[in-house]
């Protein structure tokens, strides 16, 4: 989304939500706030057995058909065929409609496919049925999360909750939608509550840590994200995070030496560069910053993230000319990528930064030609949503263009929404 600032979100694989039971062993920690990595994450649904008690006096033909289909489901998700584990599931489902691991397994099966759409339609469906299920109500909020439903996933966790007050992943999940609804507090007492209910499970403590870091509480974080580490000392986020703070509270020589710390545990992990870059910008040690670039580039030649602050520091440096072929460069990323929002910031903000090189070189009519494309490329994505970075951006370049009243309203704008210049910091 253009604008939004890289943020690293710690949260539970949804397969493990919906198919696997809270233990005293804690809350599994398993990767990003998406469902992408679900088929390298795959479990065994529930057994069967468990759940066919109600058809005992049925038919055993019937009772074969459902635990057959039930084990092939399962089958098929493991060798990653979503489509014929839907098949699968859905015909447990219409010989037995009770039958919760089919139903589970079809919805696993419909997120693999990204099905979202049929994904919130079948969780009615099986809210219509039985609506007292607490696990349903969670994932009808996750794929509210997905769909950008927000409001009405807290809703959907929220009735969750009023069914089982001690449903952890409840709790977990709302914490995120209260984020997303920017009621940081709330997400925080949310995660407080995971961390009563689920002790074990250190990286919650992460998640609050992260949560005071975004509202520059520094002090506050620190010791949450020092715990989060006493549990997962190899945490290059939580590493990277605890720097920032660090550098924040006046430790700079520390703080570089904790970016240098999180680099050592995940040398290909490029925020961690961007965070000690920046650093060393607001040092104003230039040349010095280019060095943590120029490293998390060998890893990947082309980061928009790393390429932009290589031509800011250029730029820091007045090394226009260079600076320029940089921001070429991201700007050919960016409109080579079939699916370009995953580059939209990048993109414009190259933009403009062609069109400031230009200006600093003297070549002024080149220069505001780029910025008028520049304008002309951001003004699609200006809207009632639009965030602080959107505004910030949009001022830089009416200034540019030398519309100074114009660009006061949208710095003003930008300010009003929060802007941070130091953008990895």
């Amino acid at each position: 989304m253009l604008g939004e600032k890289p943020v690293l979100i710690f949260i539970i694989c949804f397969f493990l939500i919906i198919c696997s039971p809270v233990s005293s062993a804690g809350i599994p920690f398993t990767g990003n706030h998406t469902f992408d990595n679900l088929q390298e994450l795959i479990a065994d649904i529930p057994d069967e057995s468990t759940y066919l008690t109600d058809y005992q006096q049925g038919i055993n033909k019937t009772l074969t058909d459902i635990s057959s289909s039930l084990t092939l489901g399962k089958t098929a998700l493991k060798a990653s065929n979503a489509s014929e584990a839907e098949r699968q599931f859905s015909f447990v489902i219409q010989k037995s409609p009770s039958s919760v691991p089919a139903w589970k397994g079809l919805f696993v099966s419909l997120v693999l496919q990204e099905k979202y759409d049929e994904l919130f339609n079948k969780t009615q469906e099986r809210i219509n049925l039985s609506p007292y299920d607490d696990w349903v109500w969670i994932e009808r909020g996750r794929v509210e999360q997905e769909k950008n439903k927000i409001p009405e996933s807290l809703q959907s966790f929220n009735k969750a909750l009023a069914l089982n007050s001690k449903n952890v992943f409840a709790h977990y999940y709302s914490a995120w939608s209260h984020q997303g609804l920017k009621q940081n507090q709330n997400a925080i007492k949310a995660f407080e509550k995971v961390k009563v209910l689920s002790p074990q499970y250190g990286g919650v403590d992460g998640n609050i840590g992260f949560l005071y870091l975004g509202m520059n509480e520094y002090e506050k974080a620190l010791p949450y994200l020092e715990n989060a580490l006493v549990w997962y000392p190899d945490w290059a986020e939580a590493r990277r995070s605890k720097a920032m703070i660090l550098y924040h509270l006046g430790e700079k020589e520390e703080a570089l030496a904790a970016f240098d710390e999180a680099i050592s545990l995940n040398p290909e992990y490029s925020n961690t560069y961007l965070s000690k870059a920046e650093a060393l910008r607001d040092m104003k040690r230039y040349t010095e910053a280019l060095v943590p670039v120029e490293t998390g580039l060998s890893f990947e030649k082309n980061n928009t993230d790393l390429l932009m602050m290589k031509g800011d520091i250029l730029m820091d440096l007045n090394r226009f000319d260079e600076a320029h072929g940089i921001f070429e460069n991201v700007t050919t990323i960016y409109e080579m990528d079939p699916d370009r929002k995953n580059n939209v910031f990048n993109g414009l903000y190259s933009w403009w930064a062609r069109g400031y090189s230009k200006e600093q070189l003297g070549e002024t009519v080149e220069a505001k030609s780029t910025y008028s494309r520049a304008l002309t490329e951001l003004e699609p994505y200006m809207n009632s949503q639009s965030s602080g970075d959107q505004w910030h951006l949009k001022s830089k370049i009416l200034t540019g263009l030398g519309e100074y009243l114009q660009a006061e309203v949208a710095e003003k704008k930008a300010q009003e929404l929060g802007y941070n210049e130091q953008y990895y910091l």
